[in-house]
């Protein structure tokens, strides 16, 4: 009897020596997509998207102005062909190449501001119960940017500098006014609507 309580013991410290300890798992907190991301946090990821773009632009007019000209605004606002063409002269072939490449990608960049500034804009109207109409201004100064472009890129080309460069003024200081009318609402704090609740979204 004792040999088979022996046997016995001996089996269970063999079977408890092979056995691998088990690990308690609990319930993981699910990873959130990076599209799940951006629809959870339409304004963040518009503003990352925005400072890239930047960047960029910020780049090309520093090799504007490597060349001894200016950037790229005053080209926008120059108004006419004297004082476009002033520019493209001390911009010179280098100049005028990067200026060309920043016309070509402002047509992204302005996208890209458009989105962010009518979220931003949104944000603030459905705060302050205001007509659902506002975020729109921001689709107006894209259009005034777009307006823009296409004259400045017929001025590189030479095309009727005149005209264009004043297209190009007129549209580019409707798209600042429509920009800083609607940064200054959208920066604004004023008045909550009594309607306006908070919707917290879980990661999960």
């Amino acid at each position: 009897m004792r040999r088979k309580l022996a046997r016995a013991d001996r089996a269970k410290i063999a079977e408890s020596s092979l056995s691998v300890p088990t690990r308690r798992t609990g319930t993981l907190p699910q990873m959130t997509s990076p599209l799940e991301w951006v629809r959870r946090n339409p304004i963040a990821a518009a503003t990352v998207v925005y400072v890239g773009y930047s960047a960029v632009m910020l780049r090309l007019d520093n090799r504007m102005r490597a060349t001894g000209g200016p950037g790229i605004i005053p080209l926008e606002l120059a108004g006419s062909a004297a004082k476009a063409e002033e520019i493209l002269v001390r911009w010179g072939e280098a100049g005028q190449r990067a200026a060309r490449q920043s016309m070509w990608l402002d047509f992204g960049y302005m996208s890209s501001y458009g989105a962010l500034l009518g979220l931003l804009i949104e944000h603030r109207r459905r705060r302050r119960g205001h007509p659902a109409w506002l975020p729109a201004l921001a689709a107006s100064a894209v259009v005034g940017d777009a307006v823009e472009g296409v004259a400045l890129i017929r001025v590189l080309d030479g095309q009727n500098i005149a005209m264009n460069a004043r297209i190009a003024q007129v549209a580019a200081l409707i798209k600042f006014a429509i920009l800083a009318g609607a940064l200054g609402y959208s920066g604004y704090p004023g008045k909550q609507s009594s309607d306006f609740r908070v919707e917290i979204r879980p990661f999960a």
